[in-house]
């Protein structure tokens, strides 16, 4: 039998008999929940040997941790305010009959409960997205774009690139504190270097709307993939190669690669070697293309009888021209098709692309 609280009076004749109850504070019947922020509700029980208080929904209890402040765990609670924050991202939108229930220790079902009635009628929630906002994407030449969404419901996510309409993709259901996943991929490999925008509009079943647009950089990296070189020593023994790059019409210095770079297997003459040498600019970062400018360019291999320079820009004296490269424009050397042989260099690969996936 539950536990009713008998209140007696010495200076009154008889007992009256108190029923637990329970009263929800705040919020009031009818709030409309537009968010998918935690939903703070207060409730008073009175005159119950109070266990536990928990949320159900449309007669529903909820698998969902519902936090309550104080513990109600204290034995007999004549009037008792319990502060309950509930997640909510697992109601549908719509009018919902929210109840908070309250049990004493022992049984399975309420000793008391009340209803309120919540409106569920958010607008879609962009949770997290990638690539970030102003991200550089240097050498990326395909990206996975990710979003994650939160809605009650089902969501759309359309897709533009610079304006222009790439993609739609729907989720039938994006309910729960993770949300829904979505993924685009997005070939950037013939898109011009600089900055591009990606819009994001996603919509809900009942028309609500966000946007979020973010500005991003592409780029192509500078690299040497082989390299061999004849008729070429060095005193000391093992060779000390350098490719350096230079605007041809103003022969002002544009990046290079050496050892440190990946240049540092290249140590004996008339051997072919397939490297990954990642050019640098003069302030030792990765070479970006658009770096190379819009005149012709040159490559010279140097080999360098003093300590490795590369950034630092070359001195001729005391180091040995390998040979000097024809000039070409940076399109150009993006479309060749095989590696150049010039000087005493009997092959240099070099490769102006977006090879990263991101």
């Amino acid at each position: 039998m539950r536990a009713v609280i008998i209140l007696c009076a010495l200076s009154v004749v008889g007992c009256f008999r108190r029923e637990p109850s329970v009263e929800i504070l705040t919020p009031a019947g009818g709030t409309k929940i537009t968010d998918h922020q935690p939903i703070a509700l207060t409730a008073l029980v009175r005159d119950t040997n109070l266990d536990r208080i928990e949320i159900a929904v449309d007669g529903v209890e909820l698998d969902e941790s519902v936090s309550v402040t104080p513990s109600p765990r204290d034995g007999t609670c004549d009037s008792c305010t319990y502060h309950l924050l509930w997640p909510g991202l697992d109601v549908r939108e719509g009018a919902h009959v929210v109840s908070v229930e309250a049990f004493e220790p022992g049984f399975s079902e309420p000793i008391a409960t009340n209803d309120i009635e919540l409106v569920f009628d958010d607008i879609p929630e962009l949770a997290s997205a990638s690539p970030d906002p102003d991200e550089d994407l240097l050498g990326v030449g395909t990206v996975n774009i990710q979003l994650a969404v939160l809605e009650r419901g089902e969501a759309t996510v359309k897709l533009a690139i610079d304006g222009a309409p790439v993609d739609t993709k729907s989720n039938a259901s994006c309910r729960g504190a993770a949300g829904c996943d979505f993924s685009f991929t997005w070939d950037t490999k013939t898109l011009p270097a600089g900055e591009h925008l990606l819009h994001f509009t996603i919509t809900d079943a009942d028309g609500h709307h966000i946007e979020d647009t973010r500005r991003v950089k592409l780029d192509d990296l500078v690299k040497v993939t082989s390299m061999e070189v004849t008729n070429t020593i060095d005193h000391s023994g093992a060779l000390e190669i350098e490719v350096y790059v230079f605007d041809d019409t103003t022969n002002a210095f544009l990046g290079c690669a050496g050892s440190a770079h990946g240049l540092g297997p290249v140590d004996v003459s008339d051997v072919r070697y397939a490297v990954d040498a990642q050019l640098v600019n003069v302030s030792d970062l990765p070479l970006r293309a658009s770096e190379l400018g819009t005149h012709p360019i040159r490559f010279e291999v140097w080999e360098d009888d003093d300590d490795p320079v590369c950034p630092t820009p070359l001195n001729p004296n005391g180091n040995d021209l390998v040979g000097k490269g024809p000039a070409k424009t940076v399109a150009q050397w993006k479309v060749a098709d095989a590696p150049v042989a010039f000087g005493n260099v009997k092959e240099l690969a070099i490769v102006i692309d977006r090879p990263l996936t991101r």
